[in-house]
Formats: structure tokens, C-alpha cells, sequence
């Protein structure tokens, strides 16, 4: 049953999210401010997990999918994830959504990762 609400609300906060009318990229100065020593939330339709960006660089992150560490840089507001065992590294813009949702979108236009506030 808890699998299944996760599963309700990631696709609640995934879908909309990143609507192209109402998703606006965030500045450098917005993406660092909303990451850098932030534990955060994330969603996937696969995946949920909870992320944890040091002041350093460095990741870590553990949830439904299991745990990886690795390396986040921001760069123009983009932001980059690598890992280095088992989780896909990527790299998005970070853009929010009238509703208050920041994801990292790919260059193909997708959401990767939906952050709940």
C-alpha cells in the first residue's frame, strides 16, 4: 500500500511539472541556492529518492532504486549529477513550474528528477 500512495504522489508531482508554458529555468544564483547544502526530495515515475548536496560537490543519495555517491556541479543553472556505481549520470537545466516544482529537465525535454519543495 505505501508503495503504491509513493507511487500516486510521484506521478502527481511529475506530471505538469515541467510544462513548457509554465516552466521557467532558474538563474545560477536560484539553482545554488536551492541545492547547495540542501537535503532534498526527489521523484521519478521509477524512483523516489532523497538527495543530499554537500557545500562541496559532493552527492549522496538513497531511496527506492538503493544508494550511490558522486559529484553535483551548477553550471548556468544547469545542473549535473555523477555518480559512480550504479545510478545514471545526467546533466539538465533546472527549471520551476508555477506550482512550485523545481525538476531537471534533459535536453530532450524530459523530466529526470522532480524535487519536492
Amino acid at each position: 500500500m505505501k508503495i503504491a500512495v509513493s507511487a500516486a504522489i510521484a506521478a502527481l508531482l511529475f506530471s505538469g511539472a515541467v510544462a513548457a508554458q509554465e516552466a521557467k529555468p532558474l538563474t545560477q544564483d536560484e539553482a545554488v541556492a536551492f541545492l547547495k547544502g540542501k537535503d532534498l526530495d526527489g521523484v521519478n515515475p521509477r524512483w523516489s529518492a532523497r538527495f543530499n548536496f554537500k557545500d562541496d560537490g559532493a552527492l549522496y543519495g538513497a531511496g527506492s532504486a538503493g544508494s550511490d555517491n558522486g559529484t553535483y556541479s551548477i553550471e548556468e543553472g544547469k545542473l549535473c549529477l555523477k555518480w559512480t556505481r550504479r545510478w545514471q549520470s545526467k546533466c539538465g537545466q533546472l527549471v520551476k513550474a508555477s506550482n512550485g516544482a523545481v525538476s531537471q529537465v534533459l535536453e530532450d525535454g524530459s523530466a529526470w528528477i522532480t524535487f519536492k519543495n
